[in-house]
């Protein structure tokens, strides 16, 4: 525990240094715009689609589904088992 009065001002003066420069990075990486959620929301499910579309790439190669864009109707379970019979060296 520590002691009232016992923190070191200077380290406590480096992070709050260090986190107000890291909010300040992430504000300019994604600042809160009128298209924020457009971007955030829609820019997500866009680069999640693109992961799948890979995994139903390679579960045609290896006859385990028709269609790449079948995997995006497979429930989690489903999807965790086919996609394990990818091999590894596939990828």
């Amino acid at each position: 525990m520590w002691a009232a009065g016992s923190c070191n001002c200077r380290a406590a003066g480096r992070i709050a240094t260090g986190s107000r420069s890291a909010l300040d990075l992430a504000l300019k990486m994604t600042p809160l715009t009128p298209d924020h959620h457009f971007y955030m929301d829609q820019g997500t499910y866009a680069r999640v689609r693109l992961v799948l579309m890979a995994v139903g790439r390679k579960l045609v190669e290896q006859s385990v589904l028709q269609e790449p864009d079948d995997v995006m109707f497979l429930t989690l379970p489903r999807a965790a088992s086919a996609s394990a019979r990818i091999r590894a060296h596939s990828m």
